[in-house]
């Protein structure tokens, strides 16, 4: 996936197949010839209302806005450099079912629950995994070879992530992040947060990655569990689009 702060290289792709050109985008957006070249340098953020009249002045397919959010979230969430991504993979579903793949005999459905079941997850009675598959009846379609994924999904009024409702985190139930992974924790007071994990010495700060997404936490080691109930690691992201 080629990263770009505003899509560009769709958009491009998309004005040269209507035969427009910058020009053209400047009128739609009412802005300078310009702002059109410091949008391509990725020298300012196109706003959301931006990117929608984009998106529908091109007319853009559903699998075109796919493509164009995905790449955008990365690429802010990154500074526009892709190596930063690493590990993490995040992408856009359009579909009401949310993240979804041919089923694989060999693999395993993973155990799906939102974040009202979370609140009661205890880590010292069991693992997450065991607790899902107890407490949810629900499956993911999409199906992993390791055992240890569940799928959470952001509900409506559950803003502490920033993501919108709807939204699928893979986590890794199993596994304890490492440094600059993506986490999805349970704090002491009921919250449930999003956070970069970032170990310190004797302690963990927890870096908001999304604009609006609260601010650090610090949690000493020397506290365990202190602040924390529980973290896990995220392994993907699926992000639900409002249309």
């Amino acid at each position: 996936m080629s990263l770009h702060v505003n899509g560009w290289n769709i958009i491009a792709r998309y004005l040269e197949r209507a035969s427009m050109r910058q020009g053209d985008l400047a009128q739609v957006l009412h802005i300078s010839k310009a702002a059109v070249s410091q949008i391509k340098n990725g020298q300012f953020l196109l706003n959301p209302r931006q990117l929608a009249t984009i998106a529908d002045y091109l007319k853009f397919d559903d699998a075109a806005i796919s493509e164009f959010y995905t790449t955008l979230f990365n690429a802010r969430l990154a500074g526009a450099e892709p190596e930063a991504v690493g590990h993490r993979t995040f992408r856009v579903n359009l579909t009401e079912g949310g993240a979804g793949s041919p089923a694989e005999p060999e693999a395993a459905p993973a155990p799906v629950a939102g974040f009202s079941l979370l609140r009661s997850f205890e880590p010292a009675f069991e693992p997450l995994t065991k607790f899902l598959r107890r407490n949810s009846p629900e499956r993911s379609r999409e199906h992993f070879p390791q055992e240890d994924m569940c799928v959470i999904r952001i509900e409506p009024g559950s803003n502490s992530t920033e993501l919108a409702p709807g939204s699928l985190l893979m986590i890794e139930a199993d596994t304890y992040p490492a440094a600059g992974d993506l986490t999805l924790f349970g704090v002491a007071d009921g919250r449930i947060l999003l956070r970069e994990y970032h170990p310190e010495g004797d302690r963990v700060v927890f870096r908001p990655v999304l604009a609006g997404g609260g601010r650090e936490l610090y949690w000493s080691r020397a506290e365990e569990p202190g602040l924390i109930r529980w973290i896990h690691p995220v392994h993907e992201i699926v992000l639900k689009m409002h249309r």
